[in-house]
């Protein structure tokens, strides 16, 4: 089960961090992955993208499925875990992240919350638009499709969203 309070993802913020130590991590050794003082295992991966380059972090093993990134997302009271959550969300599961956004966007009707909002925006695709999903052995179709669909989530967010989203954390 899930804890919400424990962090799910370690993530540089502009780069001030950059080996596993400065995470408070050591190597575990013939296994590529790193531990902590609780004994939680991590792997190194490419976080996400603030505007200068993928930040340096990461993942607690084993990783969460598309629901438990949703539940990070939505619930937790971490920013690493909100931020890694979308992104995460986006990178391995972008058709559940279609449909859960789908789902939310067709039960709330009124406009979402100012913290709901906020972590919602840091999924990318809500705020350029972008089509998210996959793309490989799709037809042209299917491809110009997800692109439709993904830009009438971002209308729906934009509609739908609190325009008091820029507090600090």
């Amino acid at each position: 089960m899930m804890n919400l309070d424990e962090k799910y993802f370690y993530a540089s913020f502009r780069y001030n961090k950059n080996s596993p130590e400065d995470f408070g991590l050591s190597p575990l050794p013939d296994t590529g992955l790193f531990v902590d003082s609780q004994g939680c295992q991590w792997k190194q991966e490419p976080m996400w993208d603030e505007g200068w380059g993928d930040e340096y972090g990461f993942v607690r093993q084993p990783a969460a499925d598309a629901k438990g990134l949703w539940k990070l997302l939505i619930e937790s009271p971490h920013y690493e875990n909100q931020r890694g959550g979308a992104e995460f969300l986006a990178r391995l599961y972008p058709e559940e992240l279609k449909a859960q956004l789908t789902s939310l966007f067709q039960r709330e009707k009124k406009k979402l919350g100012r913290d709901l909002s906020k972590r919602l925006a840091k999924i990318e695709s809500l705020k350029t638009g972008t089509n998210g999903s996959d793309v490989l052995g799709k037809s042209i179709a299917e491809i110009n499709k997800d692109h439709e669909d993904w830009k009438l989530l971002k209308q729906e967010f934009e509609k739908r969203r609190s325009k008091s989203l820029f507090r600090w954390r």
